[in-house]
């Protein structure tokens, strides 16, 4: 078997350039991967290592004959592995997140996508399909992944290590309570944190008589790659302890809904709070994002389902700011006016380079 691997960011705009080599392992599970299952080193004995330079890295595996499952490839050190959200919110160095890729079955066409999985809690985990290859689209990206392992990490602390954390409590206090929750995902690419918010509040305790319906929207070439994922999240395992959380899909094109034209499921119900991630690096579609916002504040302001007393639609924003040009966004929004009610900024260490940070904004009508 033949494997061709990159290291790459999220954007695919610069290539892992480590100063020691890191060593990878590749495994396979004979089933699909379950909390325990055991996996099966398949690492050549000349331990495949990306350098620095390196765009893509081929390994020729030998493979054992009518061997089949899922194959896991990540850094041999688990210190370099993003696996769990605590690995993501606890680390002061980058981290390079493991690819699983159902093996190919004889006869039938090679599988031209890869999952990876963030464990969020003891019981639970999401499994994000993602298309394979170096393209930007239908990939997970990295704003929604520290965004996901925050919530993970306040949703699970106890109330001694919540004080160093209580600049956060406000986004904690956001998905807590007894009050139904509309949520709705604008750009919500392949789904990592639609899928991550309905997974952490299904865990979560509360109110279950009080449902959360979650809509995650994209442009149409999201829809199969979402849906999947969406599929993927209703048939795992998970915790039903929580909330009932009702999860769907529906295309949205900004150039469509800056005039207040939503699809039938974003006009069924008021939405108190639109959420979205890694939305803003291209600023030329900036000026259609924030009126689309917009147009869905008023939407929900005069919904007839809209319930009584201090009911507002929030804006929940997670950003990995890549060029100044993005503030452009931020006075777009107050033009428009939009006020910015809480902010929160997370460390994102990068191997070998420069550490970044994902800016986390809610803002609010004035």
């Amino acid at each position: 078997m033949k494997l061709v691997l990159t290291i790459n960011t999220d954007l695919s705009d610069s290539f892992l350039s480590p100063k020691e080599p890191i060593q990878l392992s590749i495994l396979v599970a004979s089933s699909q991967y379950k909390d325990g299952a055991t996996f099966l080193d398949v690492t050549p004995k000349k331990a495949p290592r990306w350098r620095a330079g390196l765009r893509v890295l081929k390994i020729d595996l030998p493979w054992p004959p009518g061997l089949a499952g899922v194959l896991q490839i990540r850094p041999s050190d688990p210190r370099l592995t993003a696996s769990s959200a605590s690995d993501v919110v606890g680390s002061n160095q980058g981290l390079i997140a493991p690819i699983y890729v159902e093996l190919p079955i004889p006869g039938k066409e090679t599988p031209h996508v890869c999952s990876r999985r963030l464990k969020l809690s003891e019981t639970s985990q999401i499994e994000i399909q993602e298309d394979l290859g170096e393209s930007m689209a239908r990939h997970v990206w990295d704003g929604a992944m520290v965004t996901v392992s925050m919530l993970a990490s306040l949703h699970s602390e106890t109330a001694a290590a919540a004080s160093d954390r209580a600049s956060l409590s406000w986004i904690k206090d956001i998905f807590t309570g007894n009050d139904a929750l509309c949520i709705l995902e604008i750009g919500c690419g392949v789904g990592v944190l639609g899928i991550g918010i309905t997974t952490l509040l299904q865990s979560a305790s509360g109110d279950t008589a009080a449902g959360v319906h979650v809509l995650m929207t994209d442009l149409p070439d999201a829809e199969a790659c979402a849906s999947a994922n969406i599929s993927r999240h209703a048939t795992s395992d998970r915790s039903t302890t929580g909330r009932t959380v009702d999860l769907q899909y529906e295309n949205l094109d900004w150039d469509d809904a800056k005039f207040g034209k939503f699809g039938p499921m974003m006009r069924s119900r008021p939405w108190n709070l639109v959420a979205l991630s890694d939305c803003t690096y291209n600023v030329d579609s900036l000026p259609a994002l924030v009126q689309t916002l917009s147009e869905a504040h008023a939407a929900s302001a005069c919904h007839p389902d809209r319930p009584e007393g201090a009911w507002e639609t929030q804006v929940l924003l997670a950003t990995k700011p890549r060029h100044p040009s993005e503030v452009a966004f931020l006075d777009l929004l107050s033009s428009n006016g939009w006020a910015i009610r809480q902010k929160a900024v997370l460390p994102l260490p990068i191997l070998e380079t420069e550490e970044q940070s994902v800016e986390i904004y809610l803002f609010y009508k004035k």
